[in-house]
């Protein structure tokens, strides 16, 4: 009995304990200080998803730019849908994050556009002939 005894002496003296501390007010601030680490997690959350949505964000622009350009457009009308940066390579000339050979005659010079965000492993690509003429265009993913 006196084990019983001493458990519930022990109990009952945390229970005085913690409602003392709620009627210093430590208990309220401890869970105000729960409540201000929210908005911590909430942000730290927002931090680590941005880079993938702004991925995915500018895959989506890109794809619709890409699908807005036809065969036969001219290359001012295909950096105005992507306005963006881009590298350019003359024939046979490849660039060699993406392609092996470059464009072939009657290509004289293909566009690349990339999205950065997604470390080298979406381009989109544009052929373009000796009147800068859309002849060709290639959307590049890596697995």
């Amino acid at each position: 009995m006196d084990d019983l005894e001493r458990a519930l002496g022990q109990v009952f003296s945390i229970h005085m304990w913690l409602r003392q501390l709620a009627v210093l007010g430590v208990m309220g601030t401890m869970k105000k200080t729960r409540k201000a680490r929210r908005p911590i997690w909430f942000i730290a959350v927002i931090v680590l998803i941005s880079p993938f949505a702004s991925c995915s964000y500018i895959s989506h622009e890109r794809n619709a730019a890409f699908n807005s350009v036809q065969i036969g457009d001219t290359k001012d009308k295909v950096i105005d849908a992507f306005d963006a940066k881009f590298v350019s390579k003359p024939s046979g000339v490849a660039y060699t994050k993406y392609d092996t050979g470059g464009c072939q005659s009657p290509c004289v010079e293909r566009l690349w556009f990339e999205n950065i965000l997604s470390m080298d492993i979406e381009a989109w690509s544009f052929d373009l002939d000796k009147e800068g003429r859309v002849i060709g265009k290639g959307k590049w993913n890596s697995p």
